[in-house]
């Protein structure tokens, strides 16, 4: 960067000089505009900027040093509701001596015809002036002008001229503050309000800085600014047309601090379930969803559990009041009837049952428990042409679990389901390790379950750094008194995995609320994990 001499040879401060370089446009501007006017008003008029605009210049120019800025109050006159309609039709008591005037100087009151205001308002201030007098002539009252200049008084009233003032802007005189007060009692003519008024006036370096810039500008004539160009790109046109010669250029300081940008992106939890999803359909997956408003049957006792079973109960699942559903909206007769008949005795299953079953308790709607119950809707739709078949979903469930870092009454489940004749246990198992690697995590170890609907059952437990072993993985088999009733002979792979604590593994947090947090901060240095480490 070049340094700018002053006239008398004299190098400028480098520090000034920078800041010189680096004003915007509009701080240029409003700059030289200070140098002959002072208020916003004049500054905007002037330099054609919005107020907003050179608002903004001051309190910039103000920070650097190069402007002092006083605030004050003021009284801004303005004329109301009276004063609007006397502007036009004049005040009632030059109405009254023009209407005098125009019938010789002297008139019957009842002939001047005067309306209620000239009557009432104009009558009397125009006797308190002198202007008129009323005299009684054989017992009948007859109003007289008293004055010979009628035409200057309705154009050079004081009171009249005064609201032309206001009307137009003009700048009121200090022998006009007492006839405003004297205004203002006698009704709506005149409303004052008090505004905020910024002047700014130019600094010594100020001052300096703007001596600076004319000189660059090569500008000869402050007064006029709006013709002052300031561009920030040398374009094509400019070149061939020949303009840039009359074009000041504003330089950058490539080395000046930016603000950080930030852009959006999805939450954390909301990448890692999207691409879950892609891993899972790339691995000829089939996705399903259901509604989160469940009837029973399918959340329960389709799955073979018992109509007396705790989880069935108002503490473990969120019951929704309202009208229970109708066999014909839940599933076919016979489906009813087989799981019925599982219920109470085993049916066709081997099993003995649970030896009850209550209809009414599966006709309930809930809050769907488990994302399972659209893993039963499901194969009750398929049949052993639609084989083999591997289906997947990953949605809300609801279960009024004490909140702390591992639940929460809201959570997800990725549920999944592969029907086959030639799938068994190990397989099972290796599709819940390939999906736990998939999160990042190394560390699995799988024990022994129980769950009503499968058999064999496992659990797997994935390794946290800070909380150590946690649940996240149950699977099994489908149970016969599950997969019988429902017409499927194959076996069943299942599992619903506990999707949330899963990502605070991926994620490398210690609390399952983090998962649904709001924090900024949090979200924008999140770096979001891609799963298989790609």
């Amino acid at each position: 960067m070049c340094s700018v001499g002053e006239a008398d040879g004299t190098p400028i401060p480098l520090d000034l000089q920078k800041i010189i370089w680096m004003l915007h446009p509009i701080e240029i501007k409003v700059l030289i505009a200070l140098e002959n006017f002072h208020t916003v008003k004049d500054v905007s008029e002037k330099t054609g900027l919005s107020v907003d605009s050179v608002l903004w210049a001051f309190e910039s120019l103000k920070e650097k040093n190069l402007i002092s800025v006083d605030e004050s109050y003021i009284s801004i006159y303005e004329l109301d509701v009276e004063g609007e309609n006397y502007l036009k039709e004049l005040f009632p008591e030059q109405r009254v001596i023009k209407k005098l005037s125009e019938r010789g100087g002297m008139s019957l009151i009842e002939d001047l015809q005067l309306s209620e205001a000239e009557l009432k308002i104009g009558l009397s201030w125009a006797i308190r002036l002198g202007w008129v007098s009323i005299e009684k002539v054989n017992e009948t009252r007859i109003i007289k002008l008293n004055i010979e200049n009628v035409t200057d008084l309705i154009s050079n009233y004081p009171p009249y001229v005064l609201l032309n003032k206001i009307k137009s802007g003009s700048p009121l005189l200090k022998e006009d503050l007492n006839l405003l007060e004297s205004l203002k009692k006698r009704g709506r003519i005149i409303k004052d309000r008090i505004v905020k008024e910024v002047k700014a006036s130019l600094t010594q370096i100020g001052l300096k800085a703007l001596n600076i810039i004319k000189e660059l500008f090569s500008i000869r004539n402050t007064l006029d600014i709006k013709n002052i160009k300031i561009v920030n790109e040398l374009t094509r046109d400019i070149i061939v047309s020949g303009e840039w010669s009359n074009l000041y250029f504003r330089p950058y300081d490539v080395s000046a601090p930016v603000k950080k940008l930030i852009f959006g992106k999805k939450h954390p939890y909301r990448e890692i379930i999207d691409e879950i999803r892609e891993v899972l359909i790339g691995l000829g997956f089939e996705e399903v969803i259901s509604p989160p408003i469940e009837v029973n049957f399918w959340n329960a006792d389709a799955l073979f559990m018992p109509s007396d079973h705790p989880a069935r109960d108002i503490h473990d699942v969120f019951y929704v009041d309202y009208r229970q559903m109708t066999l014909d909206k839940v599933c076919s007769r016979e489906i009813w009837g087989h799981v019925k008949a599982t219920h109470e005795n085993g049916w066709e299953t081997g099993s003995k049952g649970w030896g009850y079953w209550d209809p009414e308790l599966a006709l309930k709607r809930i809050l769907r428990s488990q994302t399972t119950a659209l893993s039963v809707r499901c194969l009750s739709q398929l049949s052993d042409e639609d084989l083999p078949k591997k289906i997947f979903t990953i949605d809300r469930n609801y279960r009024p679990d004490k909140i702390d870092a591992t639940h929460l009454m809201e959570f997800n489940q990725c549920e999944g389901i592969v029907v086959s004749y030639d799938v068994n246990f190990k397989h099972l198992l290796g599709f819940l390790k390939t999906i736990a690697e998939a999160f990042g995590i190394k560390e699995v170890k799988f024990q022994p379950a129980y769950f009503p609907f499968t058999e064999p059952s496992v659990v797997g437990y994935i390794k946290h750094d800070k909380l150590g072993w946690i649940e996240a993985l149950p699977a099994g088999i489908f149970r016969p008194e599950v997969t019988y009733p429902l017409g499927i002979k194959a076996t069943v792979l299942a599992w619903g995995l506990g999707i949330d604590r899963l990502a605070m593994v991926a994620l490398g947090i210690e609390d399952i609320r983090l998962l649904f947090s709001n924090d900024l901060d949090w979200l924008r240095s999140k770096k979001i994990p891609s799963l298989w480490g790609v």
